[in-house]
C-alpha cells in the first residue's frame, strides 16, 4: 500500500513538471504582439471657425514689492479696484521700526524740552541783566556826585569852612553809594555772566536737538516705509492674501496692477490639433459674457507654452481684467 502511494505521488511531481515546461514553451514561441496604431487627430478644414473660452487679462502688469520686514497690519484696496499713484494701498507692522521711532521721538522731545528750559531761563536772565545795568547806572550817578560832596566837605572841613557835622554826613553818604556802586556792578557783571552762560548752553543743547531731530526724521523715514503706495493708475489685479500675512522686505508681488486697460488680452489653451493651426498675427474675435451683444476685433500677439494670447482694444472702461470671454477664430 504504502508504495503504491509513492508511485502517484511521483507521477503527480512528474505531471508538474511537465506541466511548468510546456507553459514556458508557449511563451517563447507566442506570436509578437502588435501595437494598435493611435487614433488619427481628427481634420480641421481652412474655414473652421472654433471658439475658444478664456479669462481677460492686463497685457501690461506692474508687481508692487514690500519696502519692510513686518506683517500686513491692513490692506486699503481690494481686487478690482482701481488704484492711482502715489495712492496709499496697505499698511506693514514692524514692532521693530516703531520701538525705534517712539524711542527717537522720546528722546527730541526731551531735548527740546531742555532748550525750552534753557530759553526761559535766558529771557528772566536778560531781564535781570538789563535791570543790573539800569540799577548800576543809577546808583553810578549816586556814588559820583556823593563823591564829589565828600571831596568839596573834606577841603572845605580842612579849611574850617563847614560844619563837621555837614563833613561828616557827606563822608557817610559817599561810603553808602560806594557800598551800593560796587554791589549793583557785581550784580550787573553775574547778570552778564549768567548771559553768556546760558548762551552756551542754549547752543549745544540746540546741536543736540538738531542731532536728535535728525535720528527722529530717519526713524520716522524707516517707519514711512512700513506703508505701500500704488507706483502707478491701475486696477488691483491680486494681493497676498489677508491681513496679517508675513512679508520680507524686496518681496514682489504683495500687488499686481493691471496698467494701460485700454489695451487688454485673452489668454486661451486649445487642443494640440487647433494649437498647431493658429499663428501670431491671425485675426479674431472677442466676445464678452458682460457685453454679449458686442464683438471685438482681435489678434493672436504670442503663442507660449501651449497658451495662446489674444489681445483686443477696450472701447468701455468698465471692461476689466478678470471677465469671462469667448474668443472666435476661423482656422486659414
Amino acid at each position: 500500500m504504502r508504495g503504491k502511494w509513492m508511485l502517484f505521488g511521483g507521477i503527480a511531481i512528474l505531471l508538474a513538471v511537465l506541466a511548468g515546461a510546456l507553459t514556458v514553451w508557449k511563451r517563447q514561441n507566442a506570436p509578437p504582439v502588435v501595437a494598435q496604431p493611435a487614433a488619427p487627430a481628427p481634420v480641421l478644414p481652412a474655414g473652421t471657425e472654433i471658439s475658444l473660452s478664456g479669462k481677460v487679462e492686463a497685457r501690461e502688469v506692474v508687481g508692487v514689492q514690500a519696502p519692510s520686514n513686518g506683517t500686513i497690519a491692513e490692506y486699503l484696496v481690494i481686487v478690482g479696484e482701481e488704484v492711482f499713484e502715489g495712492q496709499l494701498i496697505a499698511r506693514i507692522a514692524n514692532p521693530s521700526l516703531q520701538g525705534q521711532q517712539e524711542k527717537a521721538k522720546d528722546v527730541a522731545d526731551k531735548a527740546q524740552e531742555r532748550v525750552n528750559t534753557l530759553e526761559s531761563q535766558m529771557l528772566a536772565a536778560r531781564l535781570d541783566a538789563s535791570r543790573g545795568q539800569a540799577e548800576s547806572a543809577r546808583v553810578q550817578d549816586d556814588y559820583s556826585r556823593t563823591e564829589r560832596l565828600a571831596r568839596r566837605q573834606e577841603m572845605l572841613n580842612a579849611q574850617g569852612a563847614t560844619p563837621r557835622l555837614t563833613y561828616e554826613k557827606a563822608v557817610a553818604d559817599f561810603a553808602t553809594a560806594k557800598l551800593e556802586f560796587e554791589s549793583a556792578t557785581a550784580r550787573a557783571k553775574a547778570s552778564a555772566a549768567r548771559v553768556a552762560t546760558l548762551t552756551k548752553e542754549i547752543e549745544a543743547a540746540k546741536k543736540t536737538l538738531d542731532d536728535r531731530n535728525a535720528e527722529l526724521e530717519d526713524a520716522d523715514t524707516d517707519l514711512q516705509a512700513t506703508q505701500m503706495h500704488a507706483p502707478v493708475d491701475g486696477v488691483i489685479l491680486e494681493r497676498k492674501g489677508e491681513a496679517g500675512a508675513d512679508v520680507r522686505i524686496g518681496e514682489d508681488g504683495i500687488f499686481r496692477i493691471g496698467t494701460d486697460l485700454g489695451q487688454l488680452q485673452v489668454v486661451v489653451e486649445p487642443e494640440p490639433a487647433v494649437l498647431a493651426k493658429l499663428k501670431v498675427g491671425q485675426p479674431a474675435a472677442v466676445i464678452l459674457a458682460e457685453f454679449a451683444s458686442e464683438q471685438l476685433n482681435a489678434e493672436i500677439s504670442r503663442i507660449e507654452n501651449g497658451r495662446v494670447y489674444v489681445m483686443f482694444g477696450s472701447p468701455d472702461p468698465s471692461i476689466k481684467p478678470g471677465l469671462t470671454a469667448q474668443v472666435r477664430v476661423q482656422l486659414p
